[in-house]
C-alpha cells in the first residue's frame, strides 16, 4: 500500500505545473582525473535541484541545466549542459537517487558523485 501511494504521489508531482525542489546528499563520489574514489560523510556536500517540467529546466546548485523528458517511462530523467563547465544527471523520480558527471575542462577535471534527494518545500 505504501509503495501505491509513493507511486501515486510521484505521478502527482509528475503532472503538476508547480516547479520541485529537491535536496540532494552526496554520498560517494570518483575522481576519474586522480584516480581516487570514497564516500562522503553526512551533510559534507549538499546541493539543490529545483525541475521545472512545464519550462523544461532545472537549476542544479545555481548552474542552469537542460531538462530531457522521459521517453521510455522508466522514471529516470536526464539533465545537462555543455561547454567547458559540463554537467549531466540521471535523476531517477522513483527512488530519489541522483547520478551526477561532471567535466570541468579549464581545470581538466572529471568527477562522478552519487547523491541521494529528499523533496523539499522552499522557505520563501
Amino acid at each position: 500500500m505504501r509503495f501505491f501511494l509513493l507511486l501515486l504521489f510521484f505521478y502527482i508531482q509528475y503532472i503538476s505545473a508547480v516547479p520541485i525542489h529537491f535536496k540532494c546528499e552526496a554520498k560517494t563520489y570518483t575522481n576519474y582525473t586522480k584516480g581516487e574514489w570514497g564516500d562522503y560523510s553526512d551533510g559534507d556536500l549538499i546541493k539543490s535541484l529545483i525541475v521545472d517540467k512545464e519550462s523544461k529546466k532545472v537549476n542544479w546548485d545555481s548552474t542552469e541545466l537542460i531538462f530531457v523528458p522521459d521517453f521510455n517511462a522508466d522514471g529516470i530523467f536526464q539533465f545537462y549542459n555543455s561547454g567547458k563547465n559540463e554537467y549531466d544527471l540521471r535523476f531517477n523520480f522513483v527512488t530519489l537517487s541522483l547520478d551526477e558527471t561532471h567535466r570541468n575542462s579549464l581545470l581538466n577535471s572529471h568527477l562522478a558523485r552519487t547523491y541521494v534527494c529528499n523533496k523539499t518545500v522552499p522557505a520563501f
